[in-house]
């Protein structure tokens, strides 16, 4: 099982060695910031970088301000353009996950899901032309979801194409269906999981075990999915270590018989 760290995309040369250390890659965020910051040089550096220190990197794309499933045409080639350039970067640097928001919201779309699934779909569409023939495989994260039924559909429409990010602490923050439902709609989907807790009412991003996301009670079943890989997402660094602590110890009593 691989495990990942998130880390801000302009600060892999001051945690590359620290990552070695622990055993852990990289999730690099690439922000919208970062897209117009970004040259091939930092592309080529980076690529060395990961390969002093044999580090495996996800990447994990823009989102604040942006929606590939937005309905203004203004805000949507905008958002093609950051993301598809996030999602190059991902290539270029050989990462085997590149993390996309599914940016569907209940509430912004009036509860109706075709509406942003067709949009979303042509985006993805576009998307998965720049991965087709790399390893890189796209994965749709769960963010302000409140049930996994619009990204079933997505995933359905691209079977084989498209995987999913589960987010459980974001699940926590805005489900109205139990947590069997999640994974048994989209089980078979998902092969990377990002990993934090919460108290439900913020997206607080602390160590598993501190808020209320029942991972040893009834997220176990997770451990088993087909090439499941876990990025720890903490906002503090002295959360570091005790997410990764926790990421292996799940993952291992989870797959015990």
């Amino acid at each position: 099982m691989k495990v990942f760290v998130n880390v801000p995309f302009f600060s892999l040369e001051k945690y590359s060695s620290r990552l070695k250390q622990l055993g852990v890659g990289p999730e690099l965020y690439v922000s919208a910031e970062a897209i117009e910051k970004l040259r091939s040089s930092h592309v080529k550096k980076f690529l060395k970088i990961l390969y002093k220190d044999e580090l495996e990197c996800t990447v994990h794309t823009p989102y604040l301000d942006l929606n590939l499933g937005a309905l203004d045409k203004d805000v949507l080639k905008i958002s093609r353009y950051k993301i598809e350039k996030a999602v190059k970067v991902a290539v270029d640097l050989g990462a085997i996950r590149c993390v996309i928001h599914s940016f569907y919201d209940d509430y912004r779309y009036d509860f109706k899901v075709q509406k942003w699934l067709d949009v979303m779909a042509e985006s993805i569409e576009k998307v998965l032309e720049i991965t087709n023939a790399s390893k890189t495989a796209v994965v749709v994260e769960n963010v302000f979801d409140r049930d996994p039924v619009a990204l079933s559909k997505l995933c359905r429409i691209f079977r084989g194409r498209l995987w999913i990010c589960f987010d459980p602490a974001h699940a926590n923050l805005f489900y109205r269906v139990e947590w069997n439902a999640w994974l048994s709609a989209l089980g078979r989907y998902t092969i990377h999981m990002h990993m934090h807790d919460n108290n439900g009412e913020r997206d607080q991003h602390l160590p598993p075990g501190r808020g209320m996301v029942p991972y040893v009670q009834h997220l176990r079943k997770l451990a088993g999915f087909k090439n499941l890989t876990i990025t720890c997402e903490p906002h503090k660094e002295a959360h570091v270590l005790p997410m990764i602590k926790f990421a292996r110890r799940w993952f291992k009593e989870a797959m015990e018989p």
